[in-house]
C-alpha cells in the first residue's frame, strides 16, 4: 500500500509541474457540472481522434483500447456523483508517503493533488495497458469560478460508456484546475452512491449525488 501511495504522489507531482503556467479562463455562471461536461466532450473527442492517439502513442494495443473506449455513448450521463476524500484518509496518505515532515504549505498542496490520482489508482488495477491508455487520454482546463467548493471529483457514469472522472482543484482567487480521464472498472455498476464508493474502496471517500 505504501508503494501505491508513493507512485500516486509521484504522478501527482509530475502533473502539477506540467500545469504550471496555464492561464485560467474567465467564466461566469457555469457550474462545476457544466465545466466537467466540457472536459468530458474534449476527452471523448481525443479518444475518437486517430490523429490525437497517434501523436501520443505508437503502441497498437494502447491505440486499440482507446478506440474501444471511444466507441461508447457519452452524450448524456446516466448519473453524476461528487467524491471528496476524508481528511483522515489524506493524512494517512501523506504519512505513508513520507511527507508528514514536510512544510504545512507543501502538505496542503499535495492534499489537493492526491485527489486527482484516485482515477489513476483504479486504472492501475485494470492492468498496465489500460493504465497507459487512460494516461495518454487525459484532458485538462483551468477556469475562474465564484462557486465556493472544496477539492472534489465529479464521477460521470454512462449507460453504454466508461465512467469519466473529472477532478476539480481549487486555488487562489477562484482559480480552478480541472482534469478528466476515463476510468476502467469492469464488474462494477453505478446505480447508487454506495456502489461508486465501492470502486474506491481502498480510500475513504464521501460520495454524494449531483445528478441522476
Amino acid at each position: 500500500m505504501k508503494k501505491v501511495y508513493t507512485v500516486m504522489l509521484a504522478l501527482v507531482m509530475a502533473a502539477s509541474l506540467t500545469a504550471c503556467g496555464e492561464k485560467a479562463q474567465e467564466t461566469s455562471g457555469m457550474s462545476l457540472y457544466h465545466h466537467g461536461q466540457e472536459v468530458v466532450s474534449l476527452l471523448v473527442e481525443a479518444a475518437r481522434s486517430e490523429e490525437y492517439v497517434q501523436a501520443h502513442t505508437s503502441d497498437p494495443e494502447t491505440a486499440e483500447i482507446l478506440q474501444t473506449i471511444g466507441e461508447g455513448e457519452y452524450d448524456t450521463p446516466k448519473a453524476v456523483y461528487s467524491l471528496i476524500i476524508s481528511e483522515d484518509a489524506l493524512d494517512e496518505m501523506i504519512a505513508m508517503s513520507g511527507l508528514d515532515e514536510a512544510s504545512n504549505e507543501l502538505q496542503e498542496n499535495m492534499r489537493g493533488r492526491v485527489l486527482g490520482s484516485l482515477a489513476t489508482q483504479v486504472n492501475a488495477l485494470a492492468g498496465v495497458n489500460y493504465l497507459a491508455a487512460t494516461s495518454v487520454c487525459t484532458i485538462g482546463k483551468t477556469f475562474v469560478s465564484d462557486e465556493a467548493a472544496e477539492n472534489q471529483i465529479y464521477f460521470y457514469t454512462y449507460e453504454n460508456g466508461n465512467p469519466i472522472a473529472v477532478a476539480f482543484l481549487f486555488g487562489e482567487d477562484g482559480a480552478v484546475s480541472a482534469s478528466g480521464t476515463f476510468v476502467i472498472c469492469e464488474g462494477f455498476t453505478f446505480d447508487s452512491a454506495e456502489e461508486v464508493e465501492e470502486v474506491f474502496g481502498k480510500v475513504e471517500v464521501e460520495v454524494t449525488v449531483v445528478q441522476e
